[in-house]
């Protein structure tokens, strides 16, 4: 048997420990300075608050409803996180923490009569040692676990403890329960699933096991076998190494000035190389990123706007940009990408700002891919180049290699 604890909306439950007086009040947490919502009470999502809504747009309903509105506080929700685990292992011999706010129990050989009073027994421990609500489910695999842990949630009168093991009461989850929601279950895997009129997980179980590892990969079939009732993903009680380890945050206001810039992003840097020193990893690349508003909506100050063949005084419609490497800095009478000898040779820098009507990324680093082939996309007039230079999110990736 496995078991699955979820923290109940989990930010906005640390913030609701130290302010008791919003228990039944709707509760949101903000982003990094106060962009978009990252977190909501069940309050807040009756309202009409959806995951992700940036707080302009939302102030109406937030002002309306009396919506108590927290900034992130990541230092406290890491601290609370740690308590949970803490009490999650005095009630199994293997805790997998698989996030922030979810722990895999291992209970195979745990000698327990009653499953169902045991998920209980550990949702009640947490909420009365920690303050944080809990929904535990416990299921023969992983995926089904995570499946009942949500029916907890759904569900206030199971106490925040589910036990689901007889197939009939499986089935019965199963046939209701939307395909998209199953664990492991990816947006490219549901169109493929629609296309074959798979839309629940009962259905996907009905699919037969050769049809499976035909037409998807691994971890689908993997999947498949787990809503089977057949374990198929493994155990792991020791965090692994990321592979990439990213800092970015929204500014509370639009940088035009590149000090500015480089000073903020010298921070996140700062905060990348931080991360990495303590899972003793180096770095093999190292990826720079800025990107405009996509929330803007007035012009620029000199009344152009931007769009993909340059400036204009009419306002163009938004559509997504095309994702394509920062071309490397070239005299205006180039014709033709260099071609380097050696990496030794390369530019340590390739970057181009460029004007969009779209969130474009106003400038990459990238410090170890080759540069593009392409020629260089033609550059139209423009009045002031300043004028389309309004940053809102900046940050810093960099992939990772184990120290030796």
């Amino acid at each position: 048997m496995f078991a699955l604890a979820d923290c109940n909306n989990f930010y906005a439950s640390c913030e609701r420990v130290f302010r008791p007086d919003l228990n039944g009040k709707p509760v949101i947490v903000l982003s990094n300075n106060d962009g978009c919502t990252v977190s909501r009470s069940n309050e807040a999502k009756a309202v009409g608050i959806k995951m992700g809504d940036p707080l302009f747009k939302i102030r109406d309903l937030v002002e309306q409803h009396g919506v108590s509105v927290f900034s992130s506080n990541y230092a406290l929700y890491g601290d609370m996180s740690r308590r949970v685990q803490e009490v999650l292992g005095t009630y199994a011999p293997m805790v997998e923490q698989y996030s922030i706010d979810e722990a895999f129990l291992d209970l195979r050989g745990v000698l327990v009569e009653d499953f169902g009073a045991y998920a209980r027994t550990v949702s009640a421990a947490c909420r009365k040692l920690t303050g944080i609500p809990v929904s535990v489910g416990v299921a023969p695999t992983k995926t089904l676990a995570k499946i009942a842990s949500k029916l907890c949630k759904q569900y206030p009168k199971l106490q925040g403890g589910c036990y689901m093991y007889r197939p009939a009461d499986i089935e019965k989850v199963l046939r209701k329960f939307p395909v998209e929601d199953v664990w492991g279950v990816g947006r490219r895997s549901v169109k493929k699933l629609a296309s074959l009129h798979v839309t629940t997980a009962w259905d996907l179980v009905q699919r037969p096991e050769t049809d499976i590892r035909r037409r998807f990969a691994l971890p689908m079939w993997r999947t498949w076998k787990e809503l089977h009732g057949v374990p198929c993903i493994g155990f792991e009680d020791c965090i692994e190494p990321r592979q990439t380890i990213c800092v970015s945050r929204s500014f509370a206001h639009e940088v035009t000035d590149v000090a500015d810039l480089c000073s903020q992003t010298t921070t996140f840097a700062a905060g990348a190389v931080e991360k990495l020193r303590a899972q003793h990893s180096l770095a093999l690349e190292l990826a720079v990123f800025a990107m405009t508003n996509r929330f803007r909506e007035e012009p620029s100050p000199a009344g152009w706007w931007c769009s993909p063949t340059g400036p204009t005084t009419t306002r163009p419609s938004w559509s997504p940009p095309p994702r394509r490497r920062a071309p490397c800095s070239l005299p205006a009478t180039a014709t033709k990408r260099p071609v380097w000898s050696s990496p030794a040779s390369r530019p340590a820098k390739a970057s181009r700002a460029r004007c969009s009507a779209t969130p474009t990324p106003t400038s990459a680093t990238n410090a170890s891919r080759r540069p593009s082939t392409a020629s260089p996309p033609p550059t139209a007039p423009v009045p002031s180049a300043s004028a389309f230079r309004a940053t809102a999110l900046s940050g810093c990736r960099a992939s990772t290699s184990p120290r030796t």
